[in-house]
């Protein structure tokens, strides 16, 4: 059992780490797409300005200090005098692109550089980098980008997509040979982009996932080995004390519920509601942290977003919300098994008192359907749920011997048949002659004609020795008379058999 406890723990942890790799990995192969897009709106803009540029033959602007005629720019009217003796020179596209790029470098860090591996400008000569771009390009290579970090180890995103030779180009450009539609170079540019993501949620919620799995593993695992030990040292007890249990019965009732499902129930329902407690709370708390980030995000994008952008930022943060959805409906889902077997158990309504007995056989038949499932369809047809007055964990025992016996019946047929189809178990209620009528119909293996008169006898079973104590069903026909009903049943060998259980819906007083 502590080896299986181990096995479990380590293939957990493993799971969640892998798990945590490949969401840090998507994160960052989200953050270069952002860092992508982001360069490539700004490459965009400028060539858009220059295509503006040269659709207009250039624009005259003031001469100033900040601004001086342009020394490569090869034209008879680059510099103009106005009549009001204001002095004018032509801004070309090239110049316009220097002049913006200081602009940007200056207020935003974004850092444009126009370049040619034929520059008319020396300045605008290639460095490095975008040397290797410009190659790229001449290869068909369409765009050219990726993360760079500088001397004082800042990072940034370089992007670099091709400048192609217009119309308007080759007023310049064509002394050095170029033809419309060739490739004459590109622009560079570098977006401050820090990679500190904030990646805390995914960190959050998969150390929470490891820890509240982990700790309970461990701490069920030691209280099923001790619980385990205990149903030993138990049974052993009743080889030893057969004799003296049948004269005490009563006693029998408590070792046949599931031997430690007592304790199981009073501890570690108690225990586990704590964890799932946290884990729903943290879960709720960190869906309000990602709304809020997503907000934030939006609101960072501007009243005009791009729609590009904002799709791609729904597909990110969309699995985001569906990881919590699941996370919080698991935890449900435990909190209503610990709900289920504190029904079934009912250790604190060991008293007669009223309560509606489907109540308890919809939590019998759902802590039974888990370990079944596979082998047995459960159907219900459930026409009756009248409030009886009874004693509710002996009806649950009761249910469970009847449901667990239809159960191995079913398993028993599929091993003599050698036919793995998943046999039926119908479980129904209807009122029948003021009485509540609960039957089990089973398409299991049936009983034999000549053992059938035996059935209800203490001590008689069919079963392999350790498997049944041949007391479930004598205890069951005693509950049942305990509440002054009957059980009968039906059967066919090879068929099926139906047990039908009737609880009058008022006791007489004894």
């Amino acid at each position: 059992m502590k080896k299986h406890i181990a096995a479990l723990v380590v293939l957990w942890i493993i799971s969640v780490t892998i798990s945590l790799w490949w969401n840090l990995h998507v994160e960052k192969n989200n953050q270069a797409i952002i860092a992508m897009e982001g360069s490539r709106a700004f490459f965009k803009q400028v060539v858009l300005t220059r295509t503006w540029n040269a659709e207009h033959g250039g624009v005259y602007v003031r001469i100033t200090d900040q601004v001086k005629p342009n020394p490569y720019l090869k034209m008879p009217s680059r510099d103009v005098e106005t009549n009001t003796s204001i002095k004018l020179t032509t801004i070309n596209p090239a110049f316009m692109t220097r002049q913006i790029a200081e602009i940007a470098a200056r207020t935003t860090g974004v850092q444009f550089h126009i370049t040619s591996l034929k520059p008319i400008r020396p300045q605008n000569k290639a460095d490095s980098w975008e040397h290797t771009a410009l190659n790229s390009f001449e290869n068909g290579k369409k765009f050219f980008g990726n993360f760079v970090s500088n001397a004082s180890g800042e990072t940034a995103y370089r992007y670099m997509a091709p400048l192609f030779v217009e119309q308007g180009c080759l007023k310049c450009h064509a002394i050095q040979g170029y033809k419309l539609g060739d490739i004459r170079g590109g622009i560079s540019v570098t977006l401050p982009f820090s990679r500190k993501t904030t990646n805390w949620q995914l960190w959050l919620t998969h150390i929470i996932a490891l820890l509240v799995v982990t700790v309970i593993l461990i701490f069920f695992g030691g209280k099923l080995e001790t619980n385990r030990i205990k149903i030993i040292a138990t049974n052993r007890a009743l080889e030893e004390s057969m004799g003296r249990l049948k004269k005490t019965q009563s006693k029998l009732v408590q070792s046949e519920k599931m031997a430690g499902i007592g304790t199981l129930v009073a501890g570690v329902a108690h225990e586990i509601n704590n964890p799932i407690n946290f884990v729903n709370s943290c879960s709720q708390s960190l869906e309000v942290r990602v709304q809020e980030l997503k907000a934030f995000t939006y609101e960072l994008m501007g009243e005009e977003p791009d729609q590009e952008i904002l799709k791609m930022f729904e597909e990110k943060f969309t699995p985001i919300f569906k990881n919590l959805s699941t996370i919080f409906d698991g935890s449900q889902r435990i909190k209503t098994i610990v709900t289920e077997l504190r029904t079934f158990s009912r250790l604190d309504e060991a008293e007669k008192k009223r309560v509606k007995v489907l109540e308890g056989l919809k939590s019998t038949i759902t802590l039974t359907n888990t370990q079944y499932r596979d082998q047995v369809e459960f159907v219900y047809d459930f026409q009756a749920d009248q409030e009886l007055e009874c004693w509710p964990a002996q009806l649950n025992q009761v249910f469970m011997n009847m449901i667990v016996n239809a159960c191995q019946a079913i398993i028993s047929k599929q091993k003599q048949t050698g036919d793995k189809t998943p046999g039926k178990l119908t479980v129904s209620t209807q009122l029948q002659d003021q009485s509540l009528a609960v039957r089990f119909h089973d398409t299991g293996c049936g009983i034999p004609k000549e053992i059938q008169s035996k059935l209800f006898e203490p001590f008689f079973t069919t079963k392999d020795v350790g498997e049944g104590t041949g007391m479930g069903l004598s205890i069951s026909f005693g509950i049942i008379e305990k509440h002054q009903g009957k059980i009968t049943f039906e059967s066919t060998e090879g068929e099926g058999t139906t047990f039908t259980i009737l609880l009058p819906l008022h006791l007489e007083d004894t």
